[in-house]
């Protein structure tokens, strides 16, 4: 689902927070999509409110509608990621961190 578009700052609405359903539609995708985004883009990190919804900046909307885009173009979300800055954490978080903590240890 690439747009053909990319929408500029202004253009998005001038609003404080959107809804995951907002956000989806102005980045041309649907809600399941962004939420599965999410998980594999450490980078796009989600605002939540006490009652669990989503909410979402215009800056991460932008975001949003630039990983539809770039998915539309056949880049990875792997690649996306990198692309992002954020790097991606492997599956098995428990033993990276350990090997990270014995790191910090050892200078120490």
């Amino acid at each position: 689902m690439a747009t053909t578009h990319e929408l500029t700052y202004s253009e998005v609405p001038d609003r404080r927070c959107f809804t995951i359903g907002e956000a989806a539609k102005l980045a041309n995708t649907k809600p399941h999509i962004v939420r599965y985004w999410e998980k594999e883009i450490p980078a796009l990190i989600k605002a939540e409110r006490r009652n669990g919804r989503r909410y979402y900046t215009r800056e991460q909307v932008l975001t949003l509608q630039k990983i539809s885009r770039l998915l539309g173009n056949g880049i990875t979300l792997s690649g996306i990621g990198k692309q992002l800055g954020a790097p991606r954490l492997p599956k098995n978080k428990n033993a990276w961190l350990r090997r990270e903590l014995e790191k910090v240890l050892s200078i120490l």
